[in-house]
């Protein structure tokens, strides 16, 4: 799969962010457009942290009363 291809075309779309989850590297990536940063967490302690930031994402949205939540 051409995650570069799909990253440019989902920046240019206005995600807010994109999650390429590496089971088998154990790595987890997140670009976020918005803050224009990219966060890797591998499997393990790291997964606490982004497990938090699911949490916070789907707060937001609900928060938000959105029905677009991957947009």
């Amino acid at each position: 799969m051409d995650y570069l291809r799909e990253l440019l075309l989902y920046q240019t779309a206005g995600v807010r962010e994109y999650w390429i989850v590496d089971p088998e590297n154990s790595i987890v990536t997140v670009y976020n457009f918005k803050k224009e940063t990219v966060e890797k967490y591998s499997f393990g302690v790291d997964i606490l942290k982004f497990a938090k930031q699911i949490c916070e994402f789907v707060l937001q949205i609900l928060r938000q009363g959105s029905t677009r939540a991957f947009l």
